[in-house]
């Protein structure tokens, strides 16, 4: 009767250690409750980020292209690979009426402190790090692959590029329909 009862007790503990490990397995990352919010334990959520720079800004960095920057970051079920993370980024430039728009697919870097970014087609690499609750730090060290997606162009026009002072930036939280409405529905 004891082994009976010492069984029973045995998979009754392998049973709450296997509920608490699947619990942990849904406990969001740090990083992704500082970009989700609240939302970062659901299986679908979406971050806005916004920058509009002034004249004076602008003025004050001539070798910036950038006058706007949008960023929405998408977190989605995959149920073969957990959450997959994407990043679309919008932007426009100065001399230019257009918005261009590069992005890719994400992971979190394996320090936990940002989202890494691969530009689709090799088109370089993105790094989002949170700077406080409104904020996160968009870097693009080395440039990015744009796109026109008005045009059936594969190839954005030669002013359509980062400058040489295009390489961080500050965008604060934004409702999500700001980055909905400026960026062009794929």
């Amino acid at each position: 009767m004891h082994r009976a009862l010492t069984l029973v007790a045995a998979c009754a503990l392998l049973a709450l250690s296997g509920e608490a490990d699947a619990q942990a397995a849904k406990t969001p990352s740090p990083l992704m409750t500082e970009l989700f919010g609240a939302a970062a334990g659901e299986a679908k959520a979406q971050a806005c980020f916004t920058r509009v720079y002034d004249e004076n800004h602008l003025a004050g960095h001539p070798q910036q292209n950038v006058r706007d920057m949008v960023l929405l970051l998408e977190k989605s079920p995959d149920a073969d690979a957990g959450n997959v993370l994407n990043a679309r980024v919008g932007v426009h430039f100065r001399r230019l009426g257009s918005e261009f728009e590069t992005g890719g697919g994400c992971g979190i870097r394996d320090d936990g402190k940002a989202v890494h970014c691969g530009v689709d087609c090799d088109g370089g690499e993105i790094d989002v790090e949170v700077k406080d609750a409104a904020a996160v730090y968009v870097k693009i060290p080395d440039g990015a692959r744009l796109w026109d997606p008005a045009s059936d162009s594969e190839n954005a026009p030669k002013k359509a590029r980062f400058g040489p002072d295009d390489t961080v930036f500050k965008l604060t939280r934004a409702n999500l329909r700001e980055c909905l409405k400026t960026l062009a529905k794929q």
